[in-house]
Formats: structure tokens, sequence, C-alpha cells
């Protein structure tokens, strides 16, 4: 191809060019998330000589500004001097200025700053494996193992920043570790100590491993592609598209950003814009939902594969009926796009709302199928659109198929397909069409027991039931408080294991949502019948309040009794779950059985 060319860079000259800021990335990228795991796999590889694979640069040009350019997430060294944008080897480029400067500005999803260390001993002996090592400054403390040099010489800890900092530096630590071991030898061949010997080893370490980092920065090679500055732009995020469809491991949020680009849309701000709404309620594809509930009112599909058809001016060919093919553009313009997405992105936070007021999911852990909001949210949003007089009814059919995905676990698998098909369908229903076959689709043979994991749909729509009951905490009697939520065990947990129960303590039957001073600090892990009676001891008109707060988690007055056994045995704790699973289904029968206007 014209305008590229293949060359390798030495990693002193990379490590030189980072520090300068020299490369760029650009807004179509996505936000460096490489764990300090992954950070250090990488230097593995590095030190052991490895092929780490080839960047994709795009060499200067007048792109800088209208890109967004941002420096390598980290960058510390002032004003950049861009020199090229960063295509393909933003994760590896970060890494790398990670481990050899140790920003102040935390890794991802670490709270403080980090830093990354080889252990010289267990480097020169082979143990490649345990040699990597990353420690964290933890707060307030402002300190980490390894930090004074004393502790470094000590421990063999080879600081990796050292590499990153000003010349002659890594001559001065090696200079003193060898003299820190050499110090060692003496005072211990003085004291007649055996490990004199193993000092002496200690000191050869550095000499060698100071020539493997010289031998290392003068001749291991990065190789990169770099796409010639007069390449067009649309071209350049052409390829950008191409290579991360092809081998690296991005999503459709970040190939809609390459494609939105040259139309004015810069969908990556959007995003950031929009997420502080959302902070406490993203799960990790909340970018990509906004972009599903765009397709799902403007196209009725939100697959992956129709996503890029939201790029202004893009025609998707579609079959007709008879065999022929029509051409439909279904956003215009990019005003177009930003006024859907931010339509997109009011409904889903307030679809997330209506989740947690009228649905049971008291905070987002508890959603059965956090996939199912994209649709969910087009259809209150469709409902929301229809004549006053039919608007309730509507609702009423949105939360009878909901409900009845939850019990049918409909969104387990093909997600997409499914919430294609269930808005058309569900769309039908409400404006007068036959009622959906989902809709009186047979939960089936649930056997409640089974569900012991939080997050699974079953599970969750069960502790959905409980918060609609009315739960009120054991203690206060207040309503559940979405900021301060435990998943308690009714009959603890401890208790279980010591009877032989391991997983049958977990199910959902012995499950139920109590604050978390309720549960660690009152209940703790004592059996029902040792703090009911001091509860209803304190509590006003003591035993029928209590029975009524026990009842509104589900729990009927014959599992109440049983609660109250003395001794409490294996038999008791299956007479409870059978007499709180009957209270569980019909709740659930509860639900499916709205019959909203037909």
């Amino acid at each position: 191809m014209k305008g590229l060319e293949s060359k390798d860079i030495p990693l002193k000259d990379l490590i030189t060019f980072l520090s300068r800021g020299h490369y760029a990335i650009p807004d179509f990228q996505r936000e460096f998330e490489w764990e300090p795991k992954a950070i250090d796999d990488l230097m593995r590889s590095i030190f052991r000589d490895y092929y780490i694979g080839s960047l994709l640069l795009w060499k200067e040009g007048d792109y800088f500004d209208s890109l967004s350019c941002e420096p390598i997430s980290g960058y510390e060294g002032g004003q950049s001097a861009y020199t090229h944008i960063v295509l393909d080897g933003q994760q590896r480029l970060s890494a790398i200025y990670y481990a050899f400067f140790s920003p102040n500005k935390p890794a991802p999803t670490k709270k403080s700053r980090g830093f990354h260390f080889i252990r010289i001993d267990r480097f020169m002996t082979g143990d490649y494996q345990g040699a990597f090592e990353f420690q964290l400054r933890r707060m307030p403390v402002k300190k980490i193992p390894f930090e004074t040099p004393q502790e470094q010489y000590e421990n063999h800890c080879f600081p990796l920043s050292i590499l990153g900092a000003k010349a002659g530096m890594v001559d001065i630590w090696f200079r003193e570790y060898e003299k820190y071991w050499m110090q060692q030898k003496e005072q211990a061949q003085e004291a007649g100590d055996h490990r004199s010997d193993e000092y002496v080893q200690y000191q050869k370490y550095g000499d060698q491993f100071r020539a493997i980092i010289y031998d290392l920065l003068e001749h291991y090679q990065i190789s990169y592609i770099e796409l010639d500055q007069d390449i067009d732009f649309p071209k350049v995020c052409d390829i950008f598209t191409k290579i991360n469809s092809t081998g690296i491991k991005l999503d459709i949020f970040d190939l809609l950003n390459a494609m939105l680009k040259p139309k004015g849309v810069l969908l990556k701000q959007l995003w950031r814009d929009a997420r502080p709404d959302l902070e406490s309620k993203t799960f990790r594809r909340m970018n990509i939902y906004i972009l599903q509930v765009m397709s799902i009112l403007c196209q009725g599909d939100c697959s992956p594969k129709y996503l890029p058809f939201l790029v202004p001016e893009r025609q998707r060919r579609i079959r007709n009926d008879d065999g022929s093919f029509d051409h439909k553009i279904y956003i215009e313009t990019a005003d177009e796009f930003m006024l859907r997405w931010k339509q997109s992105t009011v409904a889903i936070k307030e679809a997330l709302g209506l989740l947690s007021r009228e649905y049971g999911a008291i905070v987002p852990k508890f959603i059965p199928y956090p996939a199912i909001l994209p649709v969910f949210t087009a259809l209150n949003m469709t409902a929301d659109t229809l004549h006053p007089n039919t608007r309730l009814d509507a609702f009423d059919k949105v939360k009878h198929w909901y409900w009845a995905s939850v019990f049918t676990r409909r969104y387990a698998h093909a997600v997409e397909t499914t919430a294609t098909h269930d808005y058309r369908e569900v769309c039908s229903w409400m404006k007068g069409g036959p009622t959906p076959d989902m809709i009186t689709q047979s939960v089936g043979d649930l056997r409640l027991h089974e569900f012991t994991q939080q997050g699974v749909a079953i599970y969750n729509g069960i502790i959905n039931l409980i918060v609609l009951s009315e739960a009120k905490d054991w203690i206060t009697g207040k309503d559940l408080d979405p900021e301060d939520i435990d998943d308690h065990h009714i009959v603890p947990k401890s208790w279980g294991r010591k009877h032989g129960l391991d997983k049958e303590i977990d199910t959902i039957l012995n499950r139920t949502p109590l604050s978390s001073d309720t549960n660690r600090h009152v209940i703790k892990n004592r059996l029902p019948h040792e703090y009911l009676p001091e509860l209803i001891a304190r509590t006003p008109n003591g035993e029928v309040k209590v029975r009524d707060i026990f009842k509104s988690h589900l729990i009927p007055k014959e599992a109440f009794d049983i609660l109250l056994r003395n001794p409490f045995e294996r038999k008791d704790f299956y007479d409870f779950i059978e007499a709180r699973e009957r209270a569980i289904r019909s709740a659930i029968d509860e639900r499916l059985l709205i019959n909203p206007g037909g």
C-alpha cells in the first residue's frame, strides 16, 4: 500500500519519545484499560526478548487538533510535542509508560499510584513468573513496600521507573546495590556466617542484570508501521476500523468512534459527558446500551452488526418481501445523531429509576438481566408516545412482558435477536395487536432452591419481588435503603456449613435484603430462634408487628413459626425453605397473571 512503511525503534529511543510526549491518542481510541498484571506481562515479554506486536502510527499531519488528541495515559512531561498519532498500540505504549515512569495518575481501577519492580534474584535464577511485581501506594500512608533504596537493595527489587529517570540513574542504582551486598558479605565473613558466598552471588547478579538492562535498551526493537502524513483521514479511519475488526479485541463502540469522526460526531466525548449521570448505575456495556436504544427506535433492531447504520447518511440495504431491495437512511445528520443520543441517554437513566422504584431492582446489581435494559428502555419510550387513553394500559403490558421475560429466563441467550423480536411483538400488542406468545409461555418447573448466586436472573427477580412486597428492615422497621443493603442469609451460612448444607444454605429461598448494620452487627451468625424473641420483646405491638415485617420478606406465618423452633435441625431448615417457596411462587404467579387489558 502506498504511504505505508515498516520500521523498528530501539527501546531506549521509545522511552525517550514517550518522555517527550511524541505519541498522540486520537479521540476515537478507547481509554487505557490494562490492569497492572497485564503491564507486568508485557514487561516479562520485553525482558525475555519476545515480540510484542507491531504498532500502527500515523506520521505528523494536520489532525492533532481536529481529532482532539491527548497524550499517552498518565503522561506527566508537560507540553506534548506530538509527532505521531497512535492508531494501534495505545494499550502497549501506555503500559510501557506506566512501567518506566510510574506516573501519579493511578492505573485503571486503582485509587493510588503504583510502581513496577523486577526481583533481580528471581529473574537471574529463571523464575520469570515471580520476578515481576507491582506495588500500590496505600493511602493515607504515603509509602509502598520497597520504596527506599535500602529496601530495594535488600529485597533485590529493581524499580522499572529508573529507566524513565534522568541519565545515569541506572548506574547509580546498581553501584549502590552491589555496594550494599559487598558490605553484607564483609559483615557475614567477620561473623563467620556461611551466607557470605550467597552475598557474593548477589553482587554478581547486580553486574549481570545491569548488562541485561543496557543490552535491552540498545538492542530490543519495537516494530511499527508508519502511515504517511498525506493519507486522507477517511482512509485512515477505514484502516483503523479494519485492523480493529480482525484480531484486536475492540467492541462496536470503538468502531463507531472511527466511523462517526468524519461526520463530526465525537462519540467518546458524548459518552464522557453522559457518564456522570450514570456513574453509580453504569454497567460495563452502558455506552453500547445507549446506542442499542437508538438502534431499536430507529430500525427496530439492536444487533451489533446493524449499529453502524446509525452513522449519519449511511444507507442500509433492505430486502423486501417480493425479493427486491430498498436503501434506507435512518439518521440524516450529525445533529440528529446527537439529539437521539441525548434522548436515549435520558431515557435509559429514567428506565433505571423505574426499575428501582417500580420493579424492585433497588440497586443495579439486582437487575435480573442488564442486557434487557435497551429494549426495556425503548418499550417505555414507545409507550410514552401513545394516546393518553391507552398509555396506562401500554405500561402495564410492558410490565407483564418484563416479568414473563425474567421468570422464563428469556434473556439468558441470543439477547439481541430476542430483544428485536420482543420489541416488535410488544409494540404491536400495546397498539391493540395480538398477545405475544412469550406472554403466555409457561415458566416451567422452576427449581427455586437451586438458585444460589446473586446476579442470576431468577435469583435477582426474587429479590425484586421481596422489595416490591414493601420489605422493611427487621430492626428499624424502615424501608430498605439502596445505599446500605446486604444480601442476608436467614438461617446463617456458618450453621449450614456445620450441618453439611454448604450449597443448600445459599439458596435464594434462604436469602433476603437487609441493612448492613442489621445483618452484620445485630443478627450476625445467630439462628432466628435466638434473636426473634429479643426482637419481639422490644418492638411495639410485639409479635404481630414482627410477623408483619417478616411477611413483607415473603416469610409467611408457617415459615416464621418454623424459624422459632428450638432446637433448629436440618429437617427444620428444609421445612422452612419449602414453606417460603410456596410464598415466593405465589408472588411470581401474581406478577405473571396480570391481565393488562387483553
